[in-house]
């Protein structure tokens, strides 16, 4: 008979990793030792939650569901909140049935533990967690992207007497673009390289707009997302004015020639996230990225900066954002209130 537990996630460790390893995908390539330690044990925002289906109590766990802690702010409010991730059911259980009880079991053990609770998955989960009782939010996460010179993979298609004039005059093009926009966008920024550690970071964040949920963006928070051993090779850049003041920060890795971007935060990002963005593209030009990804979901003042920075919107399937608001605060379930990123996913 199937059944749903909270268990520590500490002591039955090897038994969620088994699940993972059965049924995430891309797991054959991660570390499950580093996502369980970094993203659930060692959070900064908490000791995570995690939930097991069990076929009887005889049997090693077939499914799992997980709370991944975060601290979100409006302005001085401080929120505890969880990410619903790894949500992981073995192939002989994959019905309804099973999926429903876990999340069930998962928007309960939020609400009692929680003021908020999110969740990022694709949007054929949409049924099941509408069922659960979770609210789908107006709005998709979406992933943007920009090519930033004549180098990109797909000009390598063209026959290579037009490529040979081709790329050139992409790249040109491209700059000129850049020029136009710099001219244009205030204020005017450049792009420097900085670490985890600079207490920059911690001033920018004590100046977040009052009006947007944020996830908690002080430097000890970005390193433990970005800046840890086992993360990957992130790296950030601070956006600054002429006069040398910064506004802003990205979190970058180049990954096979494209600049992806794990976050960006301005402390005025209806304003300034193209002038920002702009700035980062010749940056990331000078680090040899042919193009630029990104992730956003949230007020359509900073989706308009994304594109008027030029990029485009690129994935179909998009993410959908689920959430469920305190009932003291139903403003949390409007879409222009939010401020979503790759950071406010939980880690692979």
């Amino acid at each position: 008979m199937l059944a749903v537990e909270e268990i520590p996630l500490r002591q039955y460790a090897s038994e969620v990793q088994d699940v993972w390893r059965r049924n995430l995908a891309g797991m054959g390539h991660a570390d499950p030792d580093a996502k369980l330690r970094l993203g659930y044990l060692e959070n900064p925002a908490g000791e995570g939650l995690g939930l097991a289906l069990r076929a009887d109590d005889a049997n090693p766990l077939v499914g799992v569901i997980c709370l991944h802690p975060r601290i979100i702010y409006r302005g001085a409010l401080r929120m505890q909140a969880a990410n619903m991730a790894d949500f992981a059911v073995d192939i002989g259980f994959r019905t309804l049935g099973p999926a429903l009880m876990l999340m069930k079991e998962a928007v309960a053990l939020a609400a009692r533990r929680t003021m908020l609770l999110y969740g990022l998955p694709n949007r054929n989960s949409a049924a099941v967690c509408r069922r659960a009782g979770l609210n789908i939010m107006s709005g998709n996460m979406r992933r943007y992207a920009r090519v930033l010179t004549g180098a990109h993979p797909r000009t390598q298609a063209w026959p290579p007497a037009l490529g040979l004039w081709l790329r050139p005059t992409l790249t040109l093009a491209l700059r000129a673009a850049e020029s136009w926009r710099a001219l244009v966008l205030r204020p005017r920024l450049h792009c420097s390289p900085t670490s985890f550690e600079d207490p920059v970071i911690d001033a920018l964040w004590a100046r977040r707009p009052d009006d947007l949920l944020l996830g908690e963006r002080s430097a000890d928070m970005l390193r433990w997302r970005f800046g840890r051993a086992g993360r990957g090779d992130w790296s950030i850049c601070l956006a600054r004015r002429t006069d040398g003041e910064a506004v802003g920060f990205l979190v970058w890795r180049l990954n096979g020639g494209t600049a992806e971007v794990g976050d960006f935060y301005a402390t005025d990002p209806s304003r300034v996230t193209a002038a920002m963005l702009n700035a980062f593209y010749r940056f990331a030009r000078a680090q040899a990225a042919h193009s630029i990804s990104l992730e956003f979901f949230g007020c359509s003042a900073i989706a308009e900066q994304i594109a008027r920075a030029g990029l485009r919107p690129r994935d179909e399937d998009a993410i959908v954002v689920l959430a469920t608001a305190a009932d003291n605060a139903p403003e949390l379930a409007e879409t222009e209130r939010w401020y979503l990123t790759a950071f406010d996913n939980d880690a692979n």
